[in-house]
């Protein structure tokens, strides 16, 4: 019996260090896998940060392409706003409504109150409808009242006090 249990015990420990083998093996085969694992959960990590970075940069060209486009609509605007302009003031000015461009009001003095005041209003009728669809528009009424009314009313004053003047002399 001393035989079989000389034989048998180097062939258990013959298995044991197998197992223990396997064992050192199978656990450096887990850390590894710990190891790729780690690795792989660290890349997961900065593909999703990066993701996100991405997002945010796209939302931000989003934001800025509209509005660039609600620029160039607002832009769109406003060429066509002047080029109506533009169009009835050309318009205004082949009908005659702004005079042949030879008038000088001032130097003129072949005109009557009546064509004056006539050119006037046309005057006045483009300059409102310029201002309407200007993007600033001016109190037209305040300026009428107080430049072009006081000299005209000016204006008249004297013409009437020449004429009284004339008349009494011819008394």
């Amino acid at each position: 019996m001393q035989g079989s249990l000389y034989t048998t015990l180097p062939f258990q420990a013959q298995h044991r260090i197998s197992l223990q083998q396997e064992q050192q093996r199978a656990n450096s085969a887990e850390d590894r896998l710990r190891s790729m694992s780690s690795v792989s959960e660290e890349r997961i990590s900065s593909l999703e940060s990066k993701l996100s970075e991405l997002s945010e940069v796209i939302g931000d060209y989003e934001r800025l392409r509209f509005q660039d486009q609600q620029s160039i609509q607002k832009l769109r605007e406003r060429v066509l706003q002047l080029d109506m302009e533009n169009t009835a003031l050309a318009r205004a000015a082949q009908s005659g409504s702004m005079g042949d461009g030879s008038k000088d009001f001032d130097h003129d003095t072949s005109m009557d109150m009546q064509t004056i005041v006539d050119e006037i209003v046309k005057l006045k009728g483009l300059l409102k409808l310029a201002n309407e669809k200007a993007e600033k528009p001016v109190n037209i009424e305040g300026l009428w009242a107080t430049e072009i009314c006081n000299r005209l009313f000016s204006k008249n004053i004297y013409r009437q006090h020449s004429i009284i003047d004339k008349m009494e002399r011819l008394l």
